[in-house]
């Protein structure tokens, strides 16, 4: 039994006869990508949320008045959704260039994920706080250590 990577098998010849391997490629490895790339893509789609509510013009109000009324708001999701960007875009590369993985690939991509994930929860603490108002500072150290992360 050999590495046949269309039906998932994953062992490797080894110095006495057949070994398992824990390198998993093939299918199993485009579905971690895909599983990847949507949960991305779902953690973007959430970063936009708190935006969607913001349809609330006071009579005479522009569209850049309610802008700049919500800036918070707006940067935290530009900037957020910059670095989220950038961070899939490597992470992209990375895979793009593997042909598969083992447990520890697969554990680092889904603490990986887990901090995709998490970085709309910060944004959207970051655009709810009063700029001027004491007491934020925690908001902007939780924010700015999750996307240092």
């Amino acid at each position: 039994m050999g590495v046949d990577a269309g039906s998932g098998d994953h062992t490797d010849a080894g110095f006495a006869g057949e070994v398992e391997s824990d390198f998993l490629s093939g299918r199993n490895f485009d579905r971690l990508v895909g599983f990847t790339d949507a949960a991305v893509a779902i953690a973007i789609t959430v970063l936009v949320l708190p935006l969607v509510g913001l349809t609330d013009l006071a009579p005479g109000q522009s569209v850049w008045g309610l802008i700049g009324e919500h800036s918070n708001q707006v940067v935290a999701f530009v900037m957020t959704f910059c670095v989220m960007a950038m961070l899939w875009g490597v992470h992209n590369r990375i895979l793009n260039g593997a042909r598969g993985y083992d447990q520890l690939v697969f554990w680092l991509n889904i603490g990986w994920l887990g901090l995709m994930v998490l970085l709309p929860w910060p944004a959207a603490l970051v655009g709810e706080v009063d700029l001027d108002a004491d007491g934020t500072s925690g908001v902007f150290v939780f924010y700015r250590t999750t996307m240092a992360a």
